[in-house]
């Protein structure tokens, strides 16, 4: 682990070489992020000129959600991009032959081949709506309260990247360019508002199949003092680390699984 720790600077700064060899390109990226970012927040706007509460939640309470979302959310962005072409890159054109001629994790070199460092700044911004509507709220984050957005975040960052990665692992057994990652991704902004605003159907998934709703929903609910959700809040590490684990175990079978392309 500490050699993996180690290599990693070398990987992202060999991989910022590469983005910044096409600036345009790099600024173009990180504006779009952030223009899909503010489309949110003119989302939750639009929503509240109309209603004052939305099933009891106020709307600076959804924007501390939102906020807090964008973090754990821009931390997997960073490093989930080749996660979406896993099964046509790296499995049908045979490039995870070259993964495994290196002494290192093949997971680990999925994930930092390319890191999209153009996030950096949804990560930063979700920090800021959060600090921004705490102070509308009235809340009062200590060091302690940051201390524990960052395990959550962390935690969160970890449920989504396990969930994507054990999708991937899929493509060990069933070859498709196209895979289930994208669709099933559309699942994740559900994460971000209040469960309490879907159907019983709806909370299932989200807690259960699809658990998004630990990525910040449950999270940001501690932090706003909603100790309605906190057997669900106790539960969001337990969530991480066993999920993380099951995809480990899927991922080394994949491995053993994998043919090669060559004779």
């Amino acid at each position: 682990m500490l050699r993996h720790l180690a290599l990693l600077p070398s990987f992202i700064a060999q991989f910022m070489k590469m983005r910044m060899a096409y600036r345009l390109d790099f600024f173009v990226s990180v504006i779009t992020s952030l223009l899909s970012t503010a489309l949110g927040f003119v989302f939750i706007s639009v929503v509240f000129s109309k209603v004052p509460t939305l099933e009891g939640w106020s709307f600076y309470e959804i924007l501390f959600i939102y906020g807090f979302s964008l973090m754990p959310i821009g931390i997997f962005s960073m490093v989930s991009w080749n996660l979406w072409e896993f099964g046509s890159k790296y499995v049908i054109e045979g490039n995870f032959d070259r993964v495994l001629l290196r002494p290192l994790h093949s997971l680990y070199q999925i994930y930092f081949e390319s890191v999209r460092i153009e996030t950096i700044p949804d990560i930063l911004l979700g920090l800021g709506i959060v600090i921004y509507s705490s102070n509308k709220l009235g809340l009062i984050l200590t060091p302690s309260d940051y201390a524990v957005m960052l395990f959550f975040v962390l935690c969160g960052a970890l449920i989504i990247l396990s969930f994507f990665s054990l999708l991937a692992a899929i493509n060990f057994w069933a070859e498709d360019r196209i895979g289930l990652a994208a669709p099933l991704f559309n699942m994740i902004p559900l994460g971000r508002y209040p469960i309490t605003l879907y159907n019983g159907t709806v909370k299932f998934l989200l807690t259960t199949i699809f658990p998004f709703a630990y990525v910040a929903f449950f999270p940001a609910t501690f932090l706003l003092g909603h100790s309605e959700f906190q057997s669900y809040v106790l539960l969001t590490p337990v969530v991480a680390i066993l999920l993380w684990l099951i995809t480990l175990q899927v991922w080394r079978r994949g491995v053993r699984r994998y043919g090669s392309v060559g004779n």
